[in-house]
């Protein structure tokens, strides 16, 4: 064999060592960042993050990891990831978004943090708007923050439904169930999707 040859082989062996590291750290990271998330802790995510995780790591079934924060509530994670480089309008096998999960939850920080990355309040995709979750969901205060944030209340689901129609759906379920204080919450969204845009407080 060659010098030239032994040269060139030792070559790639080490490139290859090199690319295998790498590609190890990188799992190693995202791996942690994974767990960083499952547990809230915030100093492990934003370490994991600087090290250089992917914030736009997608878990097992294709969950990216600000739609999994958002249906976790965690407000401060989603910032993070976002900060980052976090696509915030990434979705899940299902269609969903991170503000869809936030909307429907009720999870109002998140859903704010969203939209002043400028995630659209009437984003859809196949599933509802933000608007149509949180009103079918009994969401009020975020119903009151997407309409002020200019949400159109006239965007139907695939369904034809709009998001008075689930308000009006969510005080008839709550009625069958004798929840008086959840049927009060579905009649004070109707009268503010029927009022229309409020004003922030």
């Amino acid at each position: 064999m060659s010098k030239k040859l032994k040269y060139a082989l030792v070559g790639m062996v080490v490139i290859f060592g090199i690319a295998a590291f790498f590609m190890f750290n990188k799992y190693s990271t995202n791996k942690h960042l994974i767990l960083g998330i499952e547990k809230n802790d915030q100093v492990l995510i934003k370490t994991e993050l600087a090290k250089g995780a992917d914030p736009n790591f997608r878990i097992e079934g294709g969950e990216p990891l600000i739609v999994y924060a958002s249906n976790k509530g965690q407000a401060d994670t989603v910032q993070l990831l976002l900060s980052f480089g976090a696509d915030a309008n990434a979705t899940n096998a299902n269609g969903w978004s991170a503000i869809q999960h936030a909307a429907a939850q009720g999870y109002l920080e998140i859903v704010k943090v969203l939209v002043g990355k400028g995630v659209s309040v009437d984003t859809h995709g196949q599933i509802a708007t933000p608007l149509l979750l949180a009103a079918a969901n009994g969401k009020l205060d975020v119903v009151e923050f997407l309409l002020a944030s200019d949400a159109n209340p006239k965007i139907a689901d695939m369904g034809g439904a709009t998001p008075l129609d689930a308000a009006v759906a969510g005080e008839y379920q709550a009625h069958q169930k004798n929840a008086a204080e959840d049927e009060t919450k579905f009649r004070k969204i109707q009268e503010v999707l029927i009022q229309g845009k409020p004003l922030l407080k």
